[in-house]
């Protein structure tokens, strides 16, 4: 259906120049400057943000969500362990970075919260949890955990960083821990990209795109188009297989919705229907229902389009 869609309906629908540009800048810079990396609404479990998928597409994109990220746990008297190849550098950059946004990290009562460890350290076999224990045993209601990927090369054998991954995911879930793993966005790709969006569904913080848990299923904030569109499939996938009944999809926060997201849609809905479930796509923007529309993905017996109801 989606594939047959008209060039005129495919050129309508294609993201506008000036949306395809980093976030700093764009339509959306105050949406994601209030939602980035969490926030009240987006939580995860515990009252914590979570476990986020990090996918700058730069580096002054990165530190920027990194500081953002880190203000945010010292501001909530969090400790906040952040891993840098070298760590005695990686504080001054980070340190001065805080100061400038208006966080003294050398305070009274500031001192401690920010830890900045060589990846050895930060790897160590059962230094996460041993870490987390430590902390939260210090009085500190939560603890943040941060690094890139490459951080991990050497340090963890090959091929065990997703088991990795899965380990921190199930501290996420299981205490209140937030963790920011750092992805090089131009080198994520194919199946690594898939895997990563798998364990992070509802963390995914890409350049455009947002995702964050519900109590029915997932919201989406920002843009999809073909550039993180099979991010998009990556993460829906698995909280489709994960929800007992129908995915409630919360697009309210969603600017901007083109065919490929279209397609990602059309695939995950036909998936559900397979379990005799549907896709529920809640409160959409005018321009999302207007391509919904178009491409007729309100008219798919497996795909309901609605405003949220009446409740808290």
């Amino acid at each position: 259906m989606v594939d047959s869609v008209a060039g005129e309906r495919e050129r309508a629908m294609t993201t506008p120049a000036c949306w395809k540009q980093s976030s700093i800048g764009s339509p959306l810079e105050g949406r994601w400057k209030r939602s980035v990396l969490g926030d009240d609404s987006s939580s995860g479990p515990l009252g914590s943000d979570g476990h986020v998928l990090l996918l700058p597409a730069s580096e002054s994109e990165r530190r920027a969500r990194v500081v953002e990220w880190v203000r945010r746990g010292l501001e909530r008297s969090e400790k906040v362990i952040y891993a840098e190849f070298d760590a005695g550098s990686a504080q001054p950059w980070l340190s001065n970075a805080l100061g400038e946004s208006g966080v003294d990290i050398t305070a009274p009562g500031a001192r401690g919260r920010l830890v900045v460890l060589p990846p050895a350290e930060f790897y160590a076999p059962g230094e996460q949890v041993d870490v987390v224990e430590r902390a939260l045993g210090e009085g500190y209601p939560a603890v943040r955990v941060a690094a890139e990927v490459s951080t991990a090369s050497g340090r963890l054998a090959e091929g065990t960083y997703q088991a990795y991954e899965r380990e921190v995911e199930k501290l996420c879930r299981t205490r209140p821990v937030s963790a920011l793993c750092q992805y090089d966005r131009k080198a994520t790709l194919g199946s690594q990209l898939a895997e990563a969006a798998a364990i992070h569904y509802d963390g995914v913080r890409d350049t455009l795109l947002q995702t964050s848990a519900t109590v029915n299923g997932v919201a989406l904030a920002g843009q999809v188009d073909a550039s993180n569109a099979r991010l998009l499939d990556a993460a829906l996938r698995v909280a489709a297989a994960s929800c007992a009944a129908s995915l409630e999809l919360d697009v309210a926060g969603l600017a901007f919705l083109d065919a490929a997201g279209c397609r990602v849609l059309l695939r995950v809905a036909d998936e559900l229907r397979a379990r005799r479930a549907r896709l529920v796509v809640v409160s959409p923007q005018p321009p999302v229902v207007r391509t919904l529309s178009v491409l007729e993905l309100d008219r798919v017996p497996h795909i309901e389009v609605r405003e949220r109801g009446p409740g808290p």
